[in-house]
């Protein structure tokens, strides 16, 4: 699914002290996707792209807030937002 989507360089360096968010929604707030998201990208997608982001930022010891998936055949992109509270949702830009 998630195989033509490109992670795209985050913002900061990965041993910023900034970089240390693990993309696990928490119990009282769990994971969003914003209705235009999901038509566009799809549920399964969407859900690959979480799994990648939550191994990423154990095997880099934490991630940046916002990642940014790109589908290069449609120069579209999928975002995610950590909020460092177990808020994660999967939005559009256009949703921002």
């Amino acid at each position: 699914m998630m195989k033509d989507l490109i992670l795209q360089p985050q913002a900061i360096p990965y041993d910023d002290v900034s970089s240390c968010c693990q993309f696990r929604p928490a119990a009282r707030k769990p994971f969003t996707a914003t209705m235009a998201a999901v038509r566009e990208f799809g549920a399964a997608t969407i859900f690959d792209c979480l799994e990648w982001l939550q191994q990423a930022a154990i095997d880099r010891h934490g991630l940046d807030n916002l990642q940014v998936f790109l589908d290069p055949q449609r120069n579209r992109e999928l975002w995610f937002l950590d909020d460092g509270h177990g808020l994660v949702t999967a939005l559009l830009p256009d949703d921002y």
